[in-house]
């Protein structure tokens, strides 16, 4: 028998991904009626988008109530703030999280819902194993992983995974301030310091076939090399610099499974 939750909402980040979109939510409607009794479908949209992924997302939302297009201004860019407005707007007790972008299965979230039986549990974090990006991503990816291990004690791998199952009431309490993708490292050491407990395991992931990587828009190299814009890279690095004092606090007791 199929493991359900009593409530789910799922929180998908999107840009520029009209491409794929509307495959993206029919997949997020057939997980949410498989592994809920109730659940929702947030779709996070930046304002400046120049494709249809909004309209797209706009138009689903008038055939199915379930669906909500919650729109990013303009004037607050970056991957970080995308995730607390998705968070922000959830209603039900458990938050799927992940990106439009189809490289997730959302039914993975089969796997993690065992974890969801222990009420000390607030997030259960699925990592890339083996993670189908670019060469050069998976590189720039893992110096940064390395990085965030030398200035944080953060507990899980692959830390930048956008596949994790959050309890709402403990992601709530722990709402990133980062604009960059240190905001999901940001997040889980804020939920760690808060004492919840929290478990990984491998999740699939596919290659991108197409659309735009929201977190690290990249900038085409010699020999079509995808290199991370500079501007957000060092950005991302800034804030994870800065925010030192605040989140290498002792935890409360967090225990953290594998």
């Amino acid at each position: 028998m199929t493991e359900r939750l009593p409530s789910l909402s799922i929180v998908l980040l999107a840009y520029h991904e009209a491409d794929i979109i509307a495959t993206t939510l029919a997949q997020a409607r057939s997980c949410g009626e498989r592994f809920a009794g109730r659940h929702e479908v947030i779709v996070v949209g930046f304002a400046g988008c120049k494709d249809a992924t909004n309209r797209i997302v706009e138009e689903s939302a008038i055939l199915d109530d379930r669906i909500r297009l919650i729109l990013q201004p303009i004037a607050e860019k970056g991957y970080g703030r995308a995730l607390a407005l998705g968070i922000a707007a959830c209603r039900y007790e458990w938050i799927l999280q992940s990106d439009a972008d189809g490289q997730y299965v959302l039914d993975d979230l089969g796997k993690l819902l065992p974890y969801a039986q222990d009420p000390t549990i607030g997030l259960v974090h699925g990592y890339r194993k083996p993670r189908r990006d670019p060469f050069e991503r998976v590189c720039f990816a893992t110096a940064y992983n390395i990085a965030l291990r030398l200035l944080y004690p953060i507990p899980v791998r692959d830390a930048d995974s956008a596949f994790k199952l959050l309890r709402a009431k403990a992601a709530l309490a722990a709402l990133p301030a980062c604009k960059s993708g240190f905001a999901i490292a940001e997040m889980i050491l804020r939920m760690q310091a808060c004492g919840y407990k929290a478990a990984q395991l491998p999740i699939t992931h596919l290659p991108r076939k197409s659309g735009e990587a929201m977190a690290e828009k990249s900038v085409k190299a010699p020999f079509g090399l995808q290199i991370p814009d500079l501007t957000l890279t060092l950005g991302t690095l800034k804030e994870m610099w800065d925010m030192r004092a605040t989140l290498n606090k002792p935890a409360t007791g967090a225990a953290f499974k594998t």
